[in-house]
């Protein structure tokens, strides 16, 4: 079944080394009434995380939070994760909400795209958007597999804007990726839904 006929109604993003900037290029293109939730692991010590957020939502018509834990998810506002922590999303009643673990190895990045992507795999009749940005390594890609298993639609930043490629290229070598775009295309293509 394809999850992500038109509109999602979840969008997950994950990046890493450049991810800031990514964000921001995609995130301030967006109308505050957007229409789903979104939610974003970005690889970055906690210490760092609030005043992220405040650059986000002092730029952005959306609104962008830090998430806390059991968090109902609302259309419209952005939900970044902490830094120490691995932020999942789960259902409640039907009701998308926020949870965070510990990774389980103490070898994962944390907080962890993978731990993301996997938790939403399990959302039944969700239609979700999964999208990796630039960023060293493979995180993302094993989450992206099991969405895709799901029928979730996966997006990566094409290389010429990426600080670091590692993770789009992962994904784009498993073979589970539907479209490979740039920040502009990615904004684009995001209001369009």
């Amino acid at each position: 079944m394809n999850r992500v006929n038109s509109r999602p109604d979840l969008i997950l993003i994950g990046a890493s080394t450049g991810g800031p900037q990514a964000l921001l290029c995609i995130l301030s293109g967006l109308p505050e009434d957007y229409p789903c939730p979104i939610v974003i692991t970005q690889h970055m010590p906690d210490s760092f995380i609030s005043n992220f957020v405040k650059q986000l939502d002092n730029v952005c018509a959306l609104q962008v939070k830090k998430a806390d834990k059991g968090e109902l998810l609302t259309a419209g506002v952005v939900y970044v994760s902490a830094g120490d922590k691995c932020l999942q999303i789960c259902l409640n009643d039907h009701q998308m909400i926020t949870a965070y673990d510990k990774p389980i190895n103490t070898n994962d990045v944390c907080p962890s795209v993978n731990a993301l992507f996997n938790s939403a795999a399990s959302l039944v009749d969700v239609k979700i958007l999964a999208i990796i940005l630039t960023g060293i390594g493979d995180d993302g890609t094993a989450g992206a597999i099991e969405l895709k298993k799901q029928g979730a639609h996966v997006w990566v930043q094409e290389e010429k804007s990426c600080a670091v490629f590692g993770m789009p290229k992962s994904a784009l070598l498993s073979g589970v990726v539907d479209q490979k775009l740039s920040l502009d295309e990615m904004c684009l293509k995001l209001r369009e839904l």
